[in-house]
């Protein structure tokens, strides 16, 4: 009641001045910016922003009732009620501060609303009830020629004490900020430099030199101005620099789309890439699929931050593909736990995945046609079996199965006399006929080839001798008999061979074949249609016989 008698009492002696008007002026222009930072800005330390602001508005409002009073219990009474407000403002700015750095608030919200409210009001409490213990204003506080001459108690020592406390630590973070930051970040750290020591230089030659702004103490007007430039810069998003406007124009005629993506997944277009990329989205879903669009562009930002590296290349978004990339929005000056938000950027990269699969289309048409090609290369166009090109890869292959290894060289007993007396078409049907006898009886696993004219080679891994016996054996059954073709008798034919092992009789292709075309030489000498092994030579018929028959060991 006590202090609403005074207050009714002081209100009743105002008496404005230019200067107490202005200071209520300036007071009430805080008030919109204070709205507008709750209402549409996003950032860390929003709150406490805010709070420095309110506090700066209940300082100037006080003070202007200050400055229109003339009597010492009036001035002692709105300078009592101004201590909210200068004991709120630096607190808040130093939260304010720190949250800024780290991304998110000091301390614990019990602390916060600790500092907030009961400290600023403890100390407007102590300075009111002065009067009764002098502990904040001493018995010797005056009114000289309209100027309240304070006798400083311990509290309001104390009080001070606890406000450069935190202006200093304001002033200690922010210093290592510019030395530590980046140089893109000094800039907004001086500024920031400046709002927080104009008013302590101020207050400090106001203290200590006398200096005044028309009589009275500069401190919070400076404070106001400061602040409130700061508050609307933020607002305006660097409005007034010149620099931040070119950024802007870059960024808005980037060819990529951009979008800004807010802890709350908040996605804010960023430039004109974006904006047509939803529009060209809108146009092809519908005009009712704008939360859909959204709810997919969130998606690939999540899946595009959580992947290593925070990209993602050639996905697919409605019509186009786009490479994603995530970067992460770090405050103007030191490290942070968590980024005040990202920077999601979408690069159309349509044709040129259009390109990259027609290049892969081509790509693969070349390599089928070279395979198919080299695989011609490697046939007999007569016979189709492997020809002399497929021979040393084929060979090496079976080598390193580690199996043992034959070869048989087969060569047509009197082949000239066959095209010399039924012409070379039929000779070819005779050649053809021995290589599907050949390829019918031998393995896939098994490697046939025509090395030339009327000679064969069979590579065989893993059977043995008398395996392979048996198996030419049954082809030289097949070719003995004439058959029928296209109307033409192929007549019957005998051939010789000679048989070689691996590594019997060498340790490589040309010592294995050596052996086995000696071996065939002298089976030609021995009479033909026979075969000669490196124990024996016979003839076909006596394949399968006990090796000291008629025609056993040579």
């Amino acid at each position: 009641m006590a202090i609403l008698e005074t207050f009714s009492t002081c209100m009743q002696s105002t008496d404005w001045s230019g200067v107490s008007i202005a200071a209520l002026m300036l007071a009430v222009s805080l008030l919109p910016l204070s709205l507008w930072l709750v209402a549409f800005q996003r950032f860390p330390g929003r709150t406490a922003l805010f709070m420095a602001n309110l506090g700066m508005l209940w300082w100037l409002f006080f003070a202007a009732f200050e400055l229109s009073v003339d009597m010492l219990g009036c001035k002692l009474f709105f300078g009592g009620l101004i201590h909210t407000g200068i004991t709120l403002v630096p607190t808040a700015w130093l939260i304010f501060l720190i949250a800024h750095k780290q991304g998110q608030p000091p301390f614990t919200r019990p602390v916060r609303l600790f500092l907030y409210l009961v400290v600023p009001a403890a100390v407007s409490a102590l300075a009111l009830t002065s009067p009764a213990h002098g502990l904040f204003y001493g018995p010797d506080t005056r009114l000289v020629d309209g100027e309240v001459l304070h006798d400083r108690g311990i509290g309001f020592v104390a009080a001070a004490a606890y406000l450069y406390f935190f202006l200093i630590w304001a002033l200690f973070i922010l210093v290592r900020a510019y030395r530590e930051g980046a140089r893109y970040q000094r800039p907004q750290v001086v500024l920031l430099l400046a709002v927080t020591g104009i008013p302590i230089v101020g207050n400090l030659a106001y203290t200590l030199g006398g200096f005044s702004l028309a009589g009275y103490d500069p401190t919070p007007f400076l404070f106001a101005v400061a602040v409130g430039a700061y508050v609307i810069m933020l607002l305006g998003g660097g409005a007034l620099n010149v620099s931040a406007i070119a950024r802007r124009q870059v960024i808005d005629t980037l060819p990529q789309a951009i979008f800004v993506v807010t802890r709350e997944d908040e996605i804010i277009p960023s430039n004109a890439a974006a904006m047509r990329m939803l529009a060209e989205e809108v146009d092809h879903r519908g005009d009712e699929s704008d939360p859909e669009i959204v709810e997919d562009l969130i998606a690939r930002f999540h899946a595009c931050r959580d992947t290593e590296g925070r990209r993602l290349a050639s996905e697919a978004f409605g019509l186009r593909y786009y490479d994603f990339s995530v970067d992460p929005v770090r405050p103007v000056f030191g490290p942070v736990h968590e980024p005040l938000g990202w920077l999601f950027s979408a690069q159309d990269v349509s044709v040129s995945r259009a390109r990259e699969r027609a290049l892969e289309r081509i790509a693969r048409r070349t390599e089928t046609a070279r395979r198919q090609a080299e695989t011609s290369a490697q046939l007999d166009p007569l016979t189709g079996l492997l020809n002399r090109r497929a021979l040393g890869r084929r060979f090496d292959v079976m080598a390193a199965s580690g199996q043992p290894l034959a070869a048989a060289v087969l060569d047509v007993d009197h082949f000239k006399a066959i095209n010399d007396l039924h012409g070379h078409d039929l000779g070819d049907l005779v050649l053809v006929n021995l290589s599907r006898a050949l390829r019918a009886r031998f393995r896939e696993a098994d490697a046939v080839f025509r090395l030339g004219g009327e000679e064969f080679l069979v590579l065989v891994a893993g059977a043995e001798e008398q395996s392979l016996l048996l198996r030419l054996a049954d082809v030289r059954n097949v070719v003995g008999r004439a058959v029928d073709v296209h109307n033409l008798t192929v007549p019957a034919i005998g051939f010789s061979a000679g048989i070689a092992r691996l590594p019997d009789d060498g340790t490589d292709f040309e010592a294995l074949y050596r052996a086995a075309d000696s071996r065939l030489l002298t089976a030609k000498s021995d009479g033909r249609d026979r075969v000669v092994t490196a124990a024996r030579s016979m003839v076909w018929s006596a394949v399968g016989a006990p090796p000291d028959g008629p025609q056993g060991p040579r």
